[in-house]
């Protein structure tokens, strides 16, 4: 009988975990939005600096982007509508954008972080790596 409550103490302690687990890891990747990814980025010393909207910035699938500076280079934010939107966004990227840029779709939203031109290698490994773990 002992044995029998040890191993439903298990159980439901493993449950409890289990779910406190998942169900952290689903609201964290929920509560991202176009709006509050500066904010995100600061909590984790990436300080992105907003630009003016301007018609040069590259235009994806129809959409413009909020644009931030973050070091030498650029982050820009694309809020699509749905996921087939943001698919075709991010097949467009390349075409759109005439340098090496590292691409994030995380819901609905699509990152594009350009790395300035004179930027180190390993500093932008380093703000990829940042990123990744960020929105990942």
């Amino acid at each position: 009988m002992k044995k029998f409550f040890v191993l439903v103490a298990v159980l439901m302690m493993f449950a409890v975990l289990f779910y406190g687990y998942s169900t952290k890891q689903t609201k964290y990747k929920l509560e991202f939005t176009a709006e509050n990814i500066p904010n995100v980025f600061e909590k984790y010393e990436l300080h992105l600096k907003p630009q003016i909207q301007d018609e040069d910035y590259p235009i994806v699938n129809g959409l413009k982007p909020q644009v931030y500076e973050l070091l030498d280079g650029g982050v820009f934010i694309y809020d699509f509508k749905d996921k087939a939107k943001l698919n075709q966004g991010i097949e467009q990227v390349q075409k759109t954008f005439q340098q090496k840029v590292y691409v994030y779709p995380i819901n609905n939203i699509l990152i594009v972080y350009m790395p300035g031109e004179d930027d180190p290698a390993e500093l932008t490994n380093e703000i990829h790596t940042k990123i990744q773990r960020i929105l990942y």
